[in-house]
C-alpha cells in the first residue's frame, strides 16, 4: 500500500469490507484499506511485555464463553479452588477448601480424620491431645511427680507418680481426672511405704466420673477401701488407667 497523507485518503461513505480502519481528518471520516489482516495470532506473539499492566495477584482464566477473565486477588494464606466445568476458580481460605488449617506451619484439621474410603461419622478421628493433670486427695494434699494424659478420640491414657503432702482421716480418692469417664477403668497401683497390718495379695484403683478409689484385698479375696491408716506423706502411689470417655 502507498504512502498517504491523512487529508488525501478516500472520504468513508459506507465501508466497502472488513479490513478497513476509519480516521478523522479535520471533522471528516476516512478510511484505510488494510489487507491481509489475520484471522488468528501466531503461538508466542503475545509476549510477557505486552501483557504489562495487569493487578498484581489476579490470575488469568477463561469464562464460560472461553472468553479471557481474571480470577480477582485473594488473601493471604488462601488457596485457589476450582467451582467445576463453566464456573471461574476462586481463592478461599484452607478450611473453607480442604478442612485444614495451617496454624504456624503445622496442619490442624478443623472437622477431624477420617481414613482412606471410610464415611462414617462415628469413625471420625476428632481429638488428639497431651497434658499433665493436677491430682488431688480428698482430705488432704498431693505432691505430683509426675501426672499426664494422652487423649486419642474418645481413649485416655492417665499416668500419675504422686505422695500424700498431707492426710486426713477416711477413706482415700483421688481427684481431678482430666476427662469424664463414661465406665469403670481398672488398674493395678504400685509405690512404696505403705501401712499394712495384714498380708496382702493386690492392691487396684478404680477410676469413675473424674476420681479414682483404691482398694486393697486380702488373701481372703475381700476387697477393702484404703484409707489414711494405710498411706503416710513418705508414700508412693504410681498407676496407669486406660479408660473411654
Amino acid at each position: 500500500m502507498a504512502t498517504k497523507k491523512i487529508s488525501a485518503l478516500t472520504e468513508l461513505t459506507t465501508p466497502a469490507g472488513t479490513e478497513e480502519l476509519i480516521v478523522n481528518a479535520g471533522g471528516t471520516s476516512k478510511k484505510i484499506q488494510i489487507d491481509n489482516l489475520p484471522s488468528s495470532l501466531d503461538d508466542n506473539s503475545v509476549t510477557l511485555a505486552k501483557m504489562a499492566s495487569g493487578t498484581d495477584g489476579n490470575l488469568i482464566t477463561y469464562d464460560a464463553s472461553g472468553d479471557p477473565a481474571y480470577v480477582t486477588t485473594g488473601t493471604s494464606g488462601q488457596i485457589l479452588t476450582s467451582g467445576g466445568t463453566g464456573v471461574a476458580p476462586t481463592f478461599q481460605t484452607a478450611a473453607g477448601a480442604t478442612g485444614m488449617d495451617d496454624v504456624s506451619g503445622v496442619a490442624r484439621a478443623t472437622s477431624g480424620l477420617l481414613f482412606n474410603s471410610d464415611t462414617a461419622a462415628a469413625n471420625v478421628l476428632d481429638d488428639y491431645e497431651e497434658g499433665t493433670w493436677t491430682p488431688g486427695l480428698t482430705g488432704g494434699g498431693v505432691t505430683a511427680a509426675s501426672a499426664t494424659y494422652t487423649k486419642v478420640g474418645n481413649v485416655v491414657n492417665l499416668r500419675m507418680d504422686i505422695s500424700p503432702s498431707s492426710v486426713a482421716s477416711g477413706n482415700i480418692t483421688i481427684t481431678g481426672v482430666p476427662f469424664t469417664a463414661s465406665g469403670t477403668a481398672i488398674s493395678a497401683v504400685g509405690g512404696d511405704k505403705f501401712n499394712w497390718s495384714t498380708a496382702l495379695i493386690g492392691l487396684h484403683g478404680y477410676l469413675g466420673g473424674t476420681q479414682i478409689f483404691l482398694f486393697y484385698f486380702t488373701s481372703g479375696n475381700n476387697g477393702h477401701r484404703l484409707t489414711n491408716s494405710h498411706i503416710s506423706t513418705a508414700t508412693t502411689i504410681r498407676c496407669t488407667f486406660s479408660y473411654k470417655t
